[in-house]
């Protein structure tokens, strides 16, 4: 099984629960990339997404809250 972090397929958008509305989108609202990483938590890695505005994250989503991550 493969972690989401160690795909090389480009990430278009993640949405919170199954409401694209509510998530975010490469190209709108200044997004220009979502990147999964991991952070250490209690007793296990933690799946995470950076969501770039412009060249800085402007917002760090748990993956625990993203419903669907659509692919380029």
């Amino acid at each position: 099984m493969s972690k989401i972090n160690t795909s090389n397929r480009e990430i278009h958008a993640i949405c919170m629960g199954m409401d694209l509305d509510m998530g975010h989108v490469v190209g709108q609202n200044g997004v220009t990339e979502i990147v999964p990483y991991e952070e250490s938590g209690e007793m296990a890695m933690v799946p995470w997404f950076k969501v770039y505005v412009g060249d800085g994250v402007k917002f760090r989503v748990n993956a625990a809250f993203v419903g669907e991550v659509i692919y380029e």
